[in-house]
């Protein structure tokens, strides 16, 4: 056994503690003891009993009802579950697009459900990058120039719409216009238009959905990328369920309330996933 202690200390690696002991034994020989202590990543989002709900002429529809979830900052979040289960209105109240009935919204450290509408519409302008299903690029501007109107609404900008077009392969398409570019291609132009925002989170509301089984493939692998290689946070909102399998996180919803939240501890490349 050690008959005393030389020295301790501590080394943080890769959010892990690492407890070094040094010690002397009877013979006056070094020995190293070390602990590892895993430590705790706090929420980039904090989702706290969420309630939002609409008031129709005879009764009262319970969208999201009293929901809670967490997640980490670069992780990619498949949020699933049928038609009408509460999905898309998630993403319309992370995104500042509505405000909840009750409960607090935490993006990073900005509680968004006390926003005024002034403040929901900066956040959305500096914070947030959407992918939506059908596009919504501007028709009567080329791809350059819809990627460059974003940039130019968002003062943190920190890569030019030319390197934006580059990052998704489209450096060759910037001055052709949405009617001269395929589906797959028009999405792309719209995760760029979101990554030159320099967004530290991106909602995607059923990015694939009209693309084809290829295309769709591609589009994945662009956002998984985009999100490993920049550490950005991705939401993705689908009811194709094989999705599940290359999440870091699963979020279940189904009639406004959370079936289950799971984390996929191998999460599996779009390639080996099919559907």
């Amino acid at each position: 056994m050690p008959s005393k202690v030389a020295g301790v200390g501590f080394i943080l690696c890769f959010n892990t503690f690492y407890f070094i002991a040094i010690t002397l034994d009877k013979s006056d020989f070094f020995c190293y003891v070390c602990f590892m202590v895993e430590t705790q990543k706090e929420a980039f989002i904090r989702f706290k009993n969420v309630k939002k709900t609409f008031n129709l002429s005879n009764h009262v529809v319970h969208a999201v009802d009293e929901m809670s979830f967490d997640i980490l900052e670069g992780e990619f979040v498949v949020i699933v579950g049928p038609s009408g289960a509460g999905k898309t209105t998630i993403l319309n109240l992370l995104g500042g697009m509505d405000n909840p009935t009750s409960g607090d919204i935490f993006v990073g450290e900005k509680n968004i459900s006390k926003f005024s509408s002034k403040q929901l519409t900066e956040f959305r302008r500096t914070d947030i990058g959407f992918v939506f299903q059908f596009y919504n690029l501007m028709p009567n501007l080329t791809a350059l120039e819809n990627i460059s109107l974003a940039s130019q609404l968002s003062p943190g900008s920190l890569i030019t719409a030319k390197d934006a077009l580059k990052s998704v392969n489209l450096e060759d398409r910037g001055h052709h216009f949405p009617s001269q570019m395929s589906g797959g291609e028009q999405q792309r132009t719209s995760i760029a238009r979101s990554v030159t925002k320099n967004s530290k989170l991106i909602l995607c509301d059923e990015p694939t959905g009209a693309l084809d089984y290829i295309t769709g493939k591609k589009i994945l692998a662009l956002l998984h990328s985009i999100c490993k290689e920049r550490n950005i946070t991705i939401i993705l909102v689908t009811h194709n369920s094989a999705l599940k399998d290359m999440a870091d996180k699963v979020i279940v919803v189904k009639c406004g309330k959370i079936e289950s939240v799971t984390i996929n501890a191998s999460p599996k490349p779009i390639e080996e996933i099919e559907w």
